[in-house]
């Protein structure tokens, strides 16, 4: 979920960067780079790929619903 919302906010600040014709912000700068180090931090947090490799092996032991 988180990483779906960090997506989503990126997503927003690009198209309000395109709404602007690319002209420099110092608020879209700021929150994509504030965006991009939330990113970074998701996608290294070891507590997260924990709970993702526990939620896979949670997934695989369910029987199949018939």
């Amino acid at each position: 979920m988180l990483l779906i919302s960090s997506l989503a906010d990126l997503g927003a600040h690009v198209f309000f960067a395109h709404l602007q014709h690319w002209q420099f912000s110092w608020i879209i700068a700021f929150t994509l780079l504030i965006d991009i180090f939330c990113l970074y931090y998701l996608s290294r947090d070891k507590h997260i790929s924990f709970m993702l490799q526990d939620w896979r092996k949670a997934e695989n032991h369910l029987a199949p619903v018939t």
